[in-house]
């Protein structure tokens, strides 16, 4: 695979986001269906890689960059969590705070990934 200096991980989840959500308002609007447009492994992607850069990061400010709902945000949180992928820990200034982290072992994933771009 050749690389693009130009394409970064942030530009690219952007542009994804960006066709993923024309893609969900076109189906809505002319079939009156959901997206299938398969993309789990491209939100867990994009999840890790926000994390990974903005360690101790909220679900909400996670929410905020996915564009999706803090009930979405949350219950993809929780699957990551529960595969391994990221660590929760409770602020230290606010208790209703989670703090998210990449785990050390997806961090090394994520590095590698990343060197694609």
């Amino acid at each position: 695979m050749r690389k693009n200096k130009a394409m970064t991980p942030e530009r690219f989840f952007q542009a994804y986001r960006e066709i993923y959500r024309e893609w969900s308002l076109f189906l809505k609007h002319h079939s009156g269906e959901s997206s299938p447009f398969p993309h789990s492994a491209i939100k867990t992607l994009q999840l890790c890689h926000y994390v990974r850069t903005h360690p101790g990061c909220s679900l909400s400010e996670t929410a905020v960059f996915m564009g999706i709902t803090a009930g979405g945000a949350s219950a993809l949180v929780d699957s990551l969590y529960k595969k391994g992928f990221l660590e929760r820990k409770n602020s230290e200034t606010d208790r209703r705070r989670i703090c998210l982290t990449v785990t050390p072992a997806r961090e090394e994933l994520m590095r590698k990934i990343n060197s694609i771009f």
